[in-house]
């Protein structure tokens, strides 16, 4: 039996170019998941710098707008997926979603993650992709008590 749940947001996800200037930032792209209006649905983008979200999930697998267990904010991007049995035991929620323009060497991506009971052998995390190429993954694998961290090669 394996479930895995792919992405937990926290309100905000902010990308941000550095500039060498002890002064600034630049934000390359934003969004906050109270401009939702309480619903998140594939196709949707209420942020800036970002194509649509894609939103597709298997078995019991879906997403929701509201409290996902992050400290200080009760409206986030929240996934969920329950336990598998029988023929298909995989259930998942995966949320997709490209950056409008180039994430060039020292921009810094910032978001918050977080997360509530995992079953064992079920996971959640993210994946970082550059043009289709896999580069990074980080998740956490419930019944573990370490998260992991792939930064080249195949995915584990």
């Amino acid at each position: 039996m394996k479930k895995r749940i792919q992405l937990l947001l926290g309100a905000t996800l902010i990308v941000f170019m550095g500039l060498g200037q002890a002064f600034g930032q630049v934000s390359l792209a934003t969004d906050n998941a109270s401009n939702y209006g309480g619903t998140w649905a594939n196709g949707d983008n209420e942020g800036t710098g970002f194509g649509t979200w894609s939103l597709s999930s298997s078995g019991s697998g879906g997403n929701y707008i509201g409290d996902t267990g992050l400290p200080g904010t009760d409206t986030s991007f929240g996934i969920y997926a329950g336990g598998g049995t029988g023929s298909d035991p995989i259930n998942e929620l995966v949320a997709t979603r490209n950056f409008s323009s180039q994430i060039d060497i020292n921009h810094t991506i910032s978001f918050d993650f977080g997360h509530t009971g995992i079953d064992t052998g079920g996971e959640i995390g993210f994946t970082l992709y550059s043009g289709g190429s896999y580069r990074m993954n980080f998740k956490f694998v419930g019944g573990e008590t370490v998260y992991k961290l792939n930064d080249g090669g195949g995915r584990f």
